[in-house]
Protein backbone atom coordinates (compact mmCIF):
# COMPACT_ATOMS: atom_id res chain seq x y z
CA UNK A 1 0.00 0.00 0.00
CA UNK A 2 1.24 3.38 -0.70
CA UNK A 3 2.06 5.80 2.25
CA UNK A 4 0.63 9.52 1.04
CA UNK A 5 2.82 11.68 1.94
CA UNK A 6 0.01 15.03 2.76
CA UNK A 7 2.54 17.52 2.96
CA UNK A 8 3.38 17.25 -0.37
CA UNK A 9 -0.03 16.76 -1.90
CA UNK A 10 -1.16 20.00 0.10
CA UNK A 11 1.63 22.44 -0.50
CA UNK A 12 -0.08 23.98 -3.01
CA UNK A 13 2.60 26.60 -3.18
CA UNK A 14 5.46 24.07 -3.27
CA UNK A 15 3.39 23.16 -6.86
CA UNK A 16 3.79 27.18 -8.25
CA UNK A 17 7.25 27.80 -8.00
CA UNK A 18 6.54 31.35 -9.53
CA UNK A 19 4.05 32.17 -6.30
CA UNK A 20 6.05 35.07 -4.83
CA UNK A 21 6.11 37.23 -7.89
CA UNK A 22 2.03 36.45 -7.64
CA UNK A 23 1.68 37.56 -4.27
CA UNK A 24 3.51 40.75 -5.22
CA UNK A 25 1.27 41.40 -8.04
CA UNK A 26 -1.80 40.96 -5.96
CA UNK A 27 -0.36 43.15 -2.87
CA UNK A 28 0.80 46.20 -5.47
CA UNK A 29 -2.76 45.35 -6.94
CA UNK A 30 -4.87 45.91 -4.01
CA UNK A 31 -2.47 49.04 -2.85
CA UNK A 32 -3.32 50.73 -5.77
CA UNK A 33 -7.05 50.40 -5.46
CA UNK A 34 -6.55 51.66 -1.95
CA UNK A 35 -5.04 54.23 -2.67
CA UNK A 36 -7.88 55.20 -5.47
CA UNK A 37 -10.54 54.45 -3.53
CA UNK A 38 -12.79 57.56 -2.81
CA UNK A 39 -15.29 55.87 -0.61
CA UNK A 40 -13.73 53.18 1.78
CA UNK A 41 -13.33 52.81 5.32
CA UNK A 42 -10.31 51.05 6.65
CA UNK A 43 -9.61 48.98 10.09
CA UNK A 44 -12.51 49.00 11.29
CA UNK A 45 -12.16 47.33 14.10
CA UNK A 46 -13.88 44.13 15.48
CA UNK A 47 -12.05 42.68 17.91
CA UNK A 48 -9.13 42.87 19.93
CA UNK A 49 -5.95 42.08 17.89
CA UNK A 50 -4.74 43.94 14.87
CA UNK A 51 -5.90 41.33 12.46
CA UNK A 52 -9.58 41.28 13.59
CA UNK A 53 -10.32 44.40 11.39
CA UNK A 54 -12.48 45.47 8.32
CA UNK A 55 -12.15 47.11 5.09
CA UNK A 56 -15.18 47.94 3.42
CA UNK A 57 -15.29 49.79 0.29
CA UNK A 58 -18.48 51.22 -0.36
CA UNK A 59 -19.86 51.82 -4.38
CA UNK A 60 -20.40 55.38 -3.54
CA UNK A 61 -20.68 58.15 -1.16
CA UNK A 62 -23.98 56.84 0.27
CA UNK A 63 -23.39 54.47 3.47
CA UNK A 64 -26.75 52.04 2.00
CA UNK A 65 -25.88 49.31 -0.07
CA UNK A 66 -26.10 45.25 0.20
CA UNK A 67 -22.67 44.06 1.48
CA UNK A 68 -20.95 40.96 0.19
CA UNK A 69 -18.31 39.95 3.19
CA UNK A 70 -15.31 38.50 1.84
CA UNK A 71 -12.68 36.24 3.38
CA UNK A 72 -9.47 35.46 2.59
CA UNK A 73 -7.50 32.42 1.73
CA UNK A 74 -4.12 31.27 2.55
CA UNK A 75 -4.38 27.89 3.97
CA UNK A 76 -5.47 29.40 7.35
CA UNK A 77 -1.60 30.19 8.15
CA UNK A 78 -0.88 32.61 5.68
CA UNK A 79 -1.49 36.44 3.64
CA UNK A 80 -4.11 38.81 5.08
CA UNK A 81 -7.06 40.76 3.57
CA UNK A 82 -4.67 43.86 2.64
CA UNK A 83 -3.60 41.59 -0.64
CA UNK A 84 -7.16 41.51 -1.91
CA UNK A 85 -8.32 44.95 -1.89
CA UNK A 86 -8.55 45.24 -5.75
CA UNK A 87 -11.31 42.08 -5.61
CA UNK A 88 -13.94 44.96 -4.35
CA UNK A 89 -14.07 46.69 -7.78
CA UNK A 90 -16.45 44.24 -9.38
CA UNK A 91 -18.43 44.49 -6.21
CA UNK A 92 -18.58 48.17 -6.54
CA UNK A 93 -19.38 48.18 -10.44
CA UNK A 94 -22.29 46.40 -9.50
CA UNK A 95 -23.72 48.08 -6.31
CA UNK A 96 -22.12 46.13 -3.79
CA UNK A 97 -20.41 47.13 -0.79
CA UNK A 98 -17.17 44.90 -0.86
CA UNK A 99 -16.35 44.06 3.14
CA UNK A 100 -12.77 42.10 3.60
CA UNK A 101 -12.05 40.44 7.15
CA UNK A 102 -9.27 39.74 8.86
CA UNK A 103 -8.35 37.09 11.25
CA UNK A 104 -5.85 35.70 12.72
CA UNK A 105 -3.72 33.00 11.92
CA UNK A 106 -2.61 29.14 12.73
CA UNK A 107 -0.56 27.97 14.45
CA UNK A 108 -1.36 31.33 16.48
CA UNK A 109 -4.75 30.01 17.36
CA UNK A 110 -6.97 27.14 16.16
CA UNK A 111 -8.58 26.84 13.37
CA UNK A 112 -12.02 26.66 15.96
CA UNK A 113 -10.96 30.05 17.06
CA UNK A 114 -10.47 32.04 13.38
CA UNK A 115 -14.06 30.54 12.98
CA UNK A 116 -15.67 32.44 15.79
CA UNK A 117 -13.43 35.58 14.50
CA UNK A 118 -15.35 35.32 11.52
CA UNK A 119 -18.56 34.93 13.22
CA UNK A 120 -17.74 38.33 15.36
CA UNK A 121 -16.74 40.15 12.21
CA UNK A 122 -20.12 39.34 10.22
CA UNK A 123 -22.09 40.03 13.60
CA UNK A 124 -20.01 43.81 13.49
CA UNK A 125 -21.60 44.13 9.80
CA UNK A 126 -24.72 42.68 10.84
CA UNK A 127 -24.96 45.35 13.66
CA UNK A 128 -23.12 47.99 12.07
CA UNK A 129 -24.87 47.88 8.96
CA UNK A 130 -28.06 45.62 9.06
CA UNK A 131 -28.49 43.40 5.78
CA UNK A 132 -28.56 41.99 3.51
CA UNK A 133 -25.02 40.62 3.79
CA UNK A 134 -23.68 37.53 1.34
CA UNK A 135 -20.61 35.83 2.65
CA UNK A 136 -17.59 34.80 0.15
CA UNK A 137 -14.34 33.49 0.30
CA UNK A 138 -11.62 32.19 -1.77
CA UNK A 139 -9.55 28.48 -0.60
CA UNK A 140 -9.43 28.80 3.10
CA UNK A 141 -11.90 31.92 3.63
CA UNK A 142 -14.93 29.68 1.32
CA UNK A 143 -14.23 27.10 4.07
CA UNK A 144 -14.63 29.99 6.98
CA UNK A 145 -17.97 31.56 4.59
CA UNK A 146 -19.11 27.70 4.45
CA UNK A 147 -18.71 27.39 8.45
CA UNK A 148 -21.17 30.48 8.91
CA UNK A 149 -23.51 28.42 7.35
CA UNK A 150 -23.88 26.35 10.67
CA UNK A 151 -23.59 29.02 12.99
CA UNK A 152 -27.02 29.33 15.03
CA UNK A 153 -27.59 33.68 14.89
CA UNK A 154 -30.52 33.99 17.15
CA UNK A 155 -28.26 32.21 19.65
CA UNK A 156 -25.50 35.15 19.03
CA UNK A 157 -27.59 38.01 20.39
CA UNK A 158 -30.67 39.55 19.79
CA UNK A 159 -29.59 42.86 18.41
CA UNK A 160 -28.52 40.95 15.10
CA UNK A 161 -30.93 41.40 12.25
CA UNK A 162 -33.11 39.03 11.40
CA UNK A 163 -31.27 35.91 9.30
CA UNK A 164 -33.33 37.14 6.39
CA UNK A 165 -31.52 40.42 6.11
CA UNK A 166 -27.96 39.27 7.12
CA UNK A 167 -27.67 36.44 4.59
CA UNK A 168 -30.16 37.41 1.93
CA UNK A 169 -30.71 34.12 -0.50
CA UNK A 170 -32.98 36.73 -3.09
CA UNK A 171 -29.49 38.70 -3.27
CA UNK A 172 -27.33 35.23 -3.63
CA UNK A 173 -29.46 33.45 -5.84
CA UNK A 174 -32.72 35.20 -7.33
CA UNK A 175 -34.25 31.82 -8.63
CA UNK A 176 -34.41 29.85 -5.30
CA UNK A 177 -38.04 29.63 -4.70
CA UNK A 178 -40.16 30.51 -1.61
CA UNK A 179 -40.18 27.10 -0.09
CA UNK A 180 -36.88 26.64 -0.31
CA UNK A 181 -35.79 30.15 0.74
CA UNK A 182 -38.17 28.85 3.72
CA UNK A 183 -36.80 25.48 4.42
CA UNK A 184 -32.87 26.81 4.20
CA UNK A 185 -34.02 30.30 6.16
CA UNK A 186 -33.70 27.54 9.45
CA UNK A 187 -29.91 27.64 8.74
CA UNK A 188 -29.75 23.77 7.82
CA UNK A 189 -26.63 22.78 6.11
CA UNK A 190 -27.59 20.38 2.90
CA UNK A 191 -25.63 18.58 0.40
CA UNK A 192 -23.18 20.80 -1.45
CA UNK A 193 -25.18 22.00 -5.04
CA UNK A 194 -23.98 24.60 -7.60
CA UNK A 195 -26.59 27.12 -8.82
CA UNK A 196 -26.92 29.82 -11.01
CA UNK A 197 -24.29 32.61 -10.18
CA UNK A 198 -26.42 36.29 -9.61
CA UNK A 199 -24.79 38.73 -12.18
CA UNK A 200 -24.02 40.79 -8.97
CA UNK A 201 -21.05 38.26 -8.52
CA UNK A 202 -20.08 37.99 -12.08
CA UNK A 203 -17.23 40.27 -11.27
CA UNK A 204 -16.47 40.14 -7.86
CA UNK A 205 -12.68 40.32 -9.24
CA UNK A 206 -10.03 39.11 -11.76
CA UNK A 207 -11.11 35.81 -12.41
CA UNK A 208 -14.57 34.06 -13.19
CA UNK A 209 -15.77 32.54 -9.51
CA UNK A 210 -17.15 29.25 -9.38
CA UNK A 211 -20.22 29.64 -7.05
CA UNK A 212 -21.97 26.62 -4.57
CA UNK A 213 -24.74 26.92 -2.65
CA UNK A 214 -23.75 25.53 0.83
CA UNK A 215 -26.84 25.75 2.67
CA UNK A 216 -28.59 28.33 4.44
CA UNK A 217 -28.84 32.08 3.66
CA UNK A 218 -25.21 31.91 2.89
CA UNK A 219 -23.19 31.21 -0.58
CA UNK A 220 -19.57 30.73 -0.25
CA UNK A 221 -17.49 31.54 -3.74
CA UNK A 222 -14.92 29.37 -4.55
CA UNK A 223 -12.39 30.51 -6.68
CA UNK A 224 -10.68 26.96 -7.40
CA UNK A 225 -11.71 26.90 -11.33
CA UNK A 226 -10.10 30.18 -12.10
CA UNK A 227 -6.81 32.18 -11.63
CA UNK A 228 -6.37 31.77 -7.61
CA UNK A 229 -6.23 28.23 -8.02
CA UNK A 230 -4.05 28.27 -11.31
CA UNK A 231 -1.46 30.37 -9.15
CA UNK A 232 -2.38 27.77 -6.76
CA UNK A 233 -2.62 30.07 -3.37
Amino acid sequence: MRTIDYEVEYNNRARVPEHPAILARWQRDAAAFRASHKHSELGLAYGKSERQKIDLFWPGAARAAPIALFLHGGYWRALERESFSHMAAGANARGLAFALAGYELCPTVMISEIIEQVREAAAFLGRRHGGPIVACGHSAGGHLAGCLVATDWKQRGADLPAEDAVLDPELANPSVGASEREAVGRFRVREERRVEVHADFLALGPFDPTLKMLGANLVAIDSSAAELAVEGV
